[in-house]
């Protein structure tokens, strides 16, 4: 498969660290940072990725919509990584292509509202807790091993 992550103003230096480091584990072929998202060359960044930037491809477009345009037009599928009353839970999801670009949104507000109206589907984790909240790299990492044993 073919995977890139879409960081919709992920806004915490730390967790776009992380995603960094996951992105590395998990065989991502490109991080795309957008609209509030640090770039990685971020100090925060290079620490809490501890090096995996110098591993992954990256790009920083300020305009979120642009990149989704531009990865549909290269015939990913969009993937909204949300907990939206529509997504398919995570177990029941089936991914039914081989390029995959997995959107995740800021930290407290979620994905953008235009992000998410340009998603193909709304995949959402299943959580039983009063919260109904993870940290947004946790959530990379479960979606990313749930693809790659699927």
């Amino acid at each position: 498969k073919s995977i890139v992550c879409v960081l919709d103003s992920i806004r915490s230096a730390h967790n776009v660290g992380t995603f960094f480091r996951n992105s590395d584990c998990f065989g991502v072929e490109k991080l795309y940072l957008t609209g509030l998202t640090p770039q990685g060359d971020h100090p925060q960044v290079i620490k809490t990725s501890m090096q995996a930037q110098n591993f992954i491809n990256w790009e920083y477009e300020k305009d979120t919509i642009a990149i989704i345009n531009k990865l549909k037009d290269e015939s990913f599928k969009i993937i909204a990584i949300d907990t939206a009353r529509t997504s398919i839970n995570l177990n029941d999801w089936k991914p039914d292509t081989e390029k995959l670009a997995l959107v995740f949104g800021h930290e407290q507000f979620g994905i953008s509202y235009e992000a998410l109206q340009l998603a193909d589907e709304i995949v959402s984790i299943p959580m039983w807790g009063q919260k109904n909240s993870l940290n947004v790299g946790v959530c990379q990492g479960i979606v990313l091993q749930a693809i790659l044993s699927k």
